[in-house]
């Protein structure tokens, strides 16, 4: 409970309610090394690193056979840039449990910020021989590989992406970084052939519903791309996705989709953009109403918002209009001229629209 607690305050910005929490941990379970772990987990999350390696080493004298204080302690190092003495701390932790897989790969990550073409591929193929399943084996494959990425070597990249296809041609993760490789390298017509491939071992793997749908946008695919996130909003819900999903619905002018897809994403990521998409489908659906009461939220609290997306200041004036709400749909229209080039077919349009309004009684 209380290592729960003292994460909960952590997440929450509340520091100094997590450190007497994990103090009061500590008082009341002297002789217990998890009540150690939670004050040095705490004071590492503060950036106190001395102080957390204390309560983590005095956690790994009480119970010598628990790994994860050490490797902790090596994660203290490693958060500041301590390469040698975060090795060091790995070796105690590879010393007691050479075939702990985290720390393998922890090892093999310390040597690639260090820019060791020698050390670091030994080391990915020391945890890739630990690791105890295929999604396992295929994880570290793409850290390797990625390795060689970061340091421009794209054969040795290649190379590892080769191998990994070749041992384990049945796991979608395989396909969908090999995928995203081949992306970067300016190769999207194979890379979306790498993501479908993917998609075909498993058809509810987000990343590549995540890829295909980009793609799909990208090249005005929407419906294609509705299918996607459809069954990207089922699997892996998100804020970002069901945005994208309202988005697209948008585009094919299904707005009661776009309204439901995008109030999810807002009522998980309070963000104006989302917003803004319901505002706009409630003025499709001829919501007039309930699209000024948007925008007046807009204009409150996002202040610059509607200036930044001025389609959203045409829509408003056009909902302030349709509530004859007349000082606002001015006001909105006035604004949006600010935002366009003068003399255009568009600016002499907006302007008549607000002499249109000043001339009603």
């Amino acid at each position: 409970i209380l290592e729960a607690l003292s994460s909960l305050y952590m997440r929450t910005n509340k520091a100094a309610e997590a450190e007497r929490i994990g103090k009061r941990a500590v008082t009341l379970n002297k002789g217990s090394a998890q009540a150690y772990s939670i004050l040095g987990a705490v004071y590492a999350a503060e950036g106190k690193f001395d102080d957390a390696r204390a309560q983590f080493e005095q956690a790994a004298t009480i119970d010598p056979k628990d790994t994860s204080p050490i490797y902790q302690i090596a994660t203290t190092y490693g958060q500041q840039n301590n390469i040698p003495m975060a090795i060091q701390s790995v070796g105690r932790v590879l010393a007691l449990d050479p075939k702990n897989v985290q720390a393998l790969v922890f090892k093999a990550d310390l040597y690639a910020k260090q820019h060791d073409d020698t050390k670091t591929p030994a080391a990915y193929d020391d945890a890739i021989v630990a690791a105890t399943n295929d999604d396992q084996k295929v994880a570290i494959l793409v850290r390797k590989a990625t390795y060689f990425v970061g340091e421009k070597k794209t054969n040795d990249a290649q190379g590892v992406f080769d191998l990994m296809l070749a041992q384990y041609p049945k796991v979608a993760a395989a396909h969908v970084a090999y995928g995203d490789f081949l992306a970067s390298q300016k190769n999207l017509t194979k890379a979306q052939q790498e993501w479908q491939a993917g998609l075909a071992i498993d058809p509810n793997n987000s990343e590549a519903l995540l890829r295909m749908a980009q793609v799909s946008m990208s090249n005005n695919r929407m419906t294609e791309a509705v299918g996607y996130l459809k069954r990207l909003t089922q699997v892996a819900p998100d804020a970002q996705s069901f945005a994208m999903l309202g988005q697209a619905y948008s585009f094919t002018h299904d707005y009661h989709g776009a309204h439901d897809a995008c109030s999810k994403s807002f009522q998980i990521d309070q963000q104006p953009q989302t917003l803004g998409c319901i505002a706009g489908a409630d003025f499709e659906l001829k919501n007039y109403k309930e699209a000024t009461q948007i925008f007046d939220v807009l204009d409150g609290r996002a202040h610059g918002f509607m200036e930044q997306n001025p389609q959203l200041l045409f829509v408003a004036a056009k909902s302030y209009q349709q509530t004859n709400q007349k000082q606002k749909a001015i006001s909105a229209y006035k604004r949006l001229l600010t935002e366009m080039k003068k003399g255009t077919k568009e600016y002499n349009q907006v302007a008549q629209a607000i002499a249109d309004l000043n001339k009603k009684h």
